[in-house]
């Protein structure tokens, strides 16, 4: 069973108009080249602290990726990232298809979760899939072609995502 947190206790910060977008926001995925793979190798401490705001905030994580899920699992086992990660998911070549399973296995509806990446195809393979899309500047994509996009939230790394959200500290 998932918990969530009340709706008068949020932790999600309260926006002009007294509501914050993401409120109902449940779960993250994420893509790996280009998403978690720069941060993981040059600021580690900081994306724990930053997997660990989102967790805190009742947000339940994942990656799915092209790349094999032993190597995911050593990568983020090595990084002292693993506790953070509900679903790990590698090998998906049928992006939309492997990240509706994601969300199945982590019991949620899709417009409960969003998936950052670093590319235009992220955006459209998470918009495919129903949930939210996000995306990264730390990538491959420039940022013209992830606006052309439209995602729903364009952030520099994903350790401003917590910010972005509006998690409060």
């Amino acid at each position: 069973m998932i918990s969530t947190t009340p709706s008068g206790n949020s932790p999600f910060a309260s926006g002009a108009s007294g509501t914050n977008r993401w409120f109902s926001l449940r779960a993250v995925l994420f893509d790996w080249s280009g998403t978690l793979s720069p941060v993981i190798a040059q600021a580690p401490n900081e994306l724990n602290e930053a997997c660990r705001r989102l967790r805190q905030a009742g947000c339940r994580l994942g990656v799915v990726s092209n790349i094999s899920t032993d190597s995911l699992e050593a990568v983020l086992t090595e990084g002292g990232l693993r506790d953070h990660f509900d679903v790990v998911s590698g090998e998906a070549y049928d992006k939309p298809q492997a990240l509706r399973q994601a969300v199945i296995e982590l019991g949620l509806d899709p417009a409960a979760a969003m998936y950052v990446g670093d590319l235009a195809s992220d955006i459209e393979a998470g918009r495919r899939a129903g949930l939210q899309a996000g995306a990264v500047l730390t990538g491959f994509d420039r940022r013209q072609e992830l606006e052309r996009a439209k995602p729903d939230l364009l952030i520099p790394s994903i350790l401003d995502l917590p910010a972005a959200l509006g998690l409060k500290s």
